[in-house]
């Protein structure tokens, strides 16, 4: 898979060289054709990586190097990672501003971010505004995300993931299905680690003929270790974000 992924990257950077050229001699198809399988390469490439790191989940040598960051650098970073895909759909996702502190691994709790903020985008109707926000409650950090209006699959139901029922986790769920996408079970095994919980759920709002399914991921950590710990400070953002990622 390693060696997959380093010929793939190796293609994707000539097609984005060629994305970038402005020789008159090459055909504006083909700079876009080029633009769109650059995008589909990096998408496999995604794919790939998250199918490695649920084998290192699964083996037990996944590491996390959890520090306090602000939840508001961390949300606009995952914002900024797939906010094209919302664009796809007609999508926006509404202003996140908090000044809470989250304690976890700064790159995975990117990317358990971005791949919950894509799976509600993949949810939500077209024009649909996603909401986050972000409160403290009894030594936690939570985060909940919500779709207003939702298209809901009649095998998802609401999920409670924790420690205690792993079992049932969406990480074996996703084991026990061919074709599956990595990104949900990922975030929520990515939660686990952190020593928290996932929970999915879905509410009718409206009457008669106004009657949407609301849907939210929402989840919790740890507020964790207060003796000393550095926070990533606003000032720090760039830094942050390159962690992130």
């Amino acid at each position: 898979s390693h060696d997959l992924c380093t010929a793939l990257s190796a293609v994707t950077g000539y097609l984005s060289l060629l994305g970038l050229s402005s020789s008159a001699q090459i055909p504006q198809s083909t700079i876009r054709e080029a633009e769109f399988h650059e995008k589909r390469l990096f998408q496999v490439i995604k794919l790939i990586n998250e199918l490695l790191d649920l084998e290192k989940i699964e083996a037990n040598r996944l590491e996390i190097d959890p520090r306090f960051i602000y939840a508001e650098t961390a949300v606009q970073c995952a914002i900024s990672e797939i906010e094209n895909e919302a664009k796809e759909k007609r999508n926006s996702i509404e202003d996140f501003e908090s000044d809470l502190e989250i304690y976890a691994d700064t790159h995975r709790l990117g990317q358990l971010l971005s791949n919950l903020l894509a799976a509600s985008i993949e949810l939500a109707k077209e024009g649909s505004s996603i909401s986050l926000w972000a409160s403290e409650s009894e030594g936690r950090t939570i985060i909940r995300i919500t779709i207003p209006d939702a298209s809901v699959p009649s095998n998802i139901g609401n999920a409670n993931i924790g420690n205690a029922n792993y079992g049932d986790t969406l990480f074996m769920r996703y084991k026990a299905t061919e074709d599956a996408n990595p990104a949900l079970p990922l975030a929520a095994e990515l939660i686990r680690l952190h020593g928290g919980t996932i929970q999915f759920q879905t509410a009718e709002t409206g009457i008669q003929d106004t009657k949407k399914t609301e849907a939210s991921f929402w989840f919790t950590l740890p507020i964790g270790a207060q003796n000393g710990a550095s926070v990533v400070d606003m000032t720090q953002k760039d830094q942050a974000i390159r962690e992130i990622r």
